[in-house]
């Protein structure tokens, strides 16, 4: 028997908010999981193979050769160059910030990254006193964080900006 849409009873307000709730957990979960595998494994593979590189290329150059030594140095800094995009997806996925001080301090890091990007946009980040020092439960901050950042991201990329202010206030 196919069941069609229509013949299904509308969820309700509470069956739409646990969800959503399980949706956001899952991300959670999945972009912690994600996190983690680039910074212990992936990220310490590379930095021992960068290590081992260069230790390697040293070594060639210290016997004179002048061939291999310098492209082994190539690769070492093209491995640097992986290890510095994995901190910024980490960054991305979950700032390390966010975790550590909050998200008034989360928020005002990631205003003042985009601020270095040398765009004709002016900034301006307010914080009361209350919200400045609070610290909500986990999902809170991090729902609040991610909605924050992608309307950032929205202003600067799509609305032709040539202001934005992040307003945050609140308390426990």
């Amino acid at each position: 028997m196919v069941t069609h849409s229509r013949d299904l009873p509308a969820p309700d307000g509470a069956e739409i908010a646990a969800l959503r709730q399980q949706l956001f957990t899952h991300e959670r979960a999945t972009r912690h999981q994600l996190a983690q595998v680039l910074h212990d494994h992936i990220g310490q593979i590379l930095t021992v193979a960068r290590l081992r590189l260069d230790s390697i290329g040293d070594s060639l150059q210290a016997k004179g050769d002048k061939v291999q030594g310098p492209a082994l140095h190539e690769v070492s800094a093209q491995l640097c160059q992986a290890l510095t995009m994995i901190r910024g997806m980490l960054t991305d996925l979950r700032p390390a910030l966010l975790d550590e001080r909050g998200l008034a301090a989360a928020l005002a890091s990631e205003l003042g990254q985009h601020g270095l990007c040398n765009m004709p946009v002016r900034m301006t980040w307010d914080v009361d006193i209350e919200a400045a020092t609070c610290r909500w439960p986990p999902q809170v901050e991090y729902a609040a964080f991610m909605l924050a950042r992608e309307a950032l991201v929205n202003a600067l990329r799509h609305a032709d900006a040539t202001e934005v202010q992040v307003r945050l206030s609140g308390n426990a």
